[in-house]
């Protein structure tokens, strides 16, 4: 048997300082503004909402081991220990929470390889991530926890050049962030959600001039533990899909080489993005973000070893699309057409 041994360790140091001031209509004037007949210079006063300085330390310490058991097959097994300290201080209510989380994160994988071109793999692991902020109560949230399962197949040609990955993966959270039942505008860490699918990916060259990535997902995310959204007031049963995550989504890229014998180099590509129909508010699942498809156009151009120009331009049809929304009444747009000229001199 042949180990593989991966040993590391890693830390962060967070600090958030957040203010937010806000005015809510009365429930005689649920609009507050007349949008037909506005009143203009009456602005309404506003008051603090939300005010507190939240400091995360953290560390975390992993160790892996990939061991060959034979040349057809390889076993994964490792753990990831996390730690973190988190001090929230609600500067309204006068109120410090402090609270220090550890957990442990297991991981396995298993390898088999018929042949140089072909191997196939199953792998389990679990996860941990603080979260961020505060209930209504002022007491800092429980930490998110998740697990993913995933089978799959990898493909390589036999020039090395192109290779290709199929899995389907089963995901899992909980303690995610939901609308607090209770108290309007503030949240919960209860939510439990799943997300399953496939992905297939395909990246390489094709030739000596031409190289490829192409992408493409199926997911089903849906919520597993029911809950009331009570800022909308939606009941959300099990089932119910998450907002902005397509079912289907696609990315195609192709690039083209060439060469001149100065030494000079040329590449010209274009790229195509794809993103299906997605639920656009939670609880509503007439209210859907229309499918759109974006193009991109990128070039670039080395006369020598030290000079290049590089042009992108995102969106090249300037196409209107809608990328995420929370609710009806707030949806983002997408960025019009942007074009990037850049130019790179290397000194040495």
């Amino acid at each position: 048997v042949t180990h593989h041994i991966l040993i590391g360790a890693d830390a962060y140091d967070y600090t958030l300082d957040q203010i937010q001031n806000r005015f809510r209509p009365s429930l005689a004037n649920p609009n507050g503004i007349n949008v037909l007949n506005p009143v203009y210079g009456q602005l309404p006063v506003v008051g603090p909402f939300t005010s507190t300085l939240e400091k995360q330390k953290a560390t975390g310490f992993y160790v892996q081991d990939q061991m060959d058991l034979s040349e057809q097959w390889k076993f994964l097994a490792g753990v990831r220990v996390d730690h973190f300290d988190q001090n929230l201080r609600d500067r309204i209510a006068s109120v410090t929470t402090k609270q220090n989380k550890t957990a442990t994160s297991p991981r396995v994988g298993l390898v088999y390889e018929p042949s140089k071109t072909v191997s196939v793999y199953a792998s389990y692991s679990k996860g941990f991530r603080p979260n961020s902020g505060q209930n209504a109560a002022g007491v800092a949230f429980e930490p998110e926890f998740s697990s993913s399962t995933e089978i799959g197949t990898k493909l390589q040609s036999e020039d090395e050049r192109l290779s290709a990955t199929i899995a389907l993966y089963r995901a899992r959270k909980s303690n995610m962030l939901t609308s607090d039942p209770v108290n309007t505008g503030f949240s919960i860490a209860a939510g439990e959600a799943e997300s399953k699918g496939l992905e297939f990916d395909l990246a390489g060259k094709i030739n000596d001039d031409w190289s490829i990535m192409l992408a493409y997902a199926n997911t089903n995310a849906k919520i597993t533990k029911a809950s009331l959204d009570v800022n909308f007031g939606f009941s959300l049963p099990v089932g119910s899909q998450l907002i902005n995550i397509p079912k289907d989504s696609a990315n195609l890229l192709l690039n083209r080489e060439f060469r001149f014998g100065s030494g000079a180099r040329l590449s010209l590509g274009g790229g195509l993005t794809y993103v299906g129909e997605r639920l656009g508010e939670t609880g509503v699942p007439t209210f859907q973000l229309p499918a759109y498809t974006l193009i991109s156009l990128m070039g670039s151009y080395a006369p020598t070893e030290r000079l290049s120009f590089t042009l992108n331009v995102n969106n090249a049809a300037d196409r209107v699309y809608y990328p995420s929304s929370y609710a009806r009444a707030w949806v983002a747009p997408g960025s019009p057409r942007a074009t990037t000229l850049r130019v790179q001199y290397k000194f040495r």
